[in-house]
């Protein structure tokens, strides 16, 4: 299912509101194994205490080097000092704790929270947009443009045995969308011709499904269907372009939301 990036960002700005945050880590998923394997990362730390409303100085502040899987958009970097130093901060900070944008946002609002939330709104939709668009055309160039739903394929007629049931393929474990299909993760069930359509898997097509990538979550006993397994290499599917479209947007909320809060808040340079 296609996640709303209105709706995901919508509940993140709410929450901008209420508690003042402008740049989250919005996923609250699992690092990816690209995260996991990324080298470590440098974030701005404060170096001492510091007290509620407290104006930071450049002496206050050091930097820390941690995994990438911890590092989230709201997190400074080490350029960013110059942006904060000089500004209060609204909530003590203890020694060696991270410094945030929240931190100084006061809480139930600053008076450009709505024009900032607004701001953010439309130019993170926009941002998803394209980075939704690029990963649609990075699969149909993969694919030669050549997607179709997999039921334009002609799937097998399903027959019958004499006791009127058919063997198909279920799932014997939950198993994850993206996953390589192992012949251990199948096993086969009878059901009544009634409730099996064209699209279920029958039994002489199990080994077919080795080797072969799942675009939909599957809890053990489910039926396997034709419309929900890819290639596993080059993915041709509808489904599979849709699924490649949506896995960059978390990641595309996450970046654009703390580009355009930094630059929101960011003190005017002067020239």
């Amino acid at each position: 299912m296609k996640p709303s990036t209105a709706g995901a960002l919508g509940g993140a700005l709410v929450a901008i509101a209420v508690v003042g945050v402008l740049a989250l880590n919005l996923t609250g998923t699992k690092p990816s194994d690209q995260q996991i394997d990324s080298p470590p990362i440098q974030v701005l730390v404060a170096g001492q205490d510091v007290p509620a409303n407290t104006k930071l100085t450049a002496d206050m502040l050091t930097r820390r080097t941690i995994p990438q899987r911890y590092v989230n958009g709201a997190m400074l970097k080490p350029e960013d000092a110059a942006r904060v130093v000089g500004r209060e901060v609204m909530t003590p900070l203890k020694a060696g704790s991270t410094i945030e944008w929240q931190h100084f946002v006061a809480l139930g609002g600053h008076p450009d929270v709505a024009r900032c939330v607004q701001s953010i709104a439309l130019r993170v939709d926009a941002a998803v947009a394209a980075e939704r668009a690029r990963a649609v055309d990075a699969f149909l160039d993969r694919a030669g443009r050549d997607v179709k739903p997999a039921a334009a394929r002609g799937l097998p007629v399903v027959v019958p045995d004499a006791n009127g049931n058919v063997t198909i393929v279920t799932a014997a474990v939950d198993v994850p969308v993206g996953t390589v299909l192992k012949d251990e993760m199948l096993t086969t069930a009878s059901w009544p011709a009634t409730f099996v359509t064209a699209s279920k898997v029958p039994a002489a097509d199990r080994a077919a499904l080795v080797g072969r990538k799942v675009t939909a979550e599957l809890q053990m006993g489910d039926p396997l269907q034709w419309q929900f397994v890819d290639d596993a290499v080059a993915p041709r599917s509808a489904v599979s372009c849709l699924l490649e479209a949506d896995g960059v947007v978390p990641e595309a909320i996450v970046q654009s939301a703390a580009r355009e809060a930094a630059a929101f808040f960011a003190p005017e340079v002067k020239k």
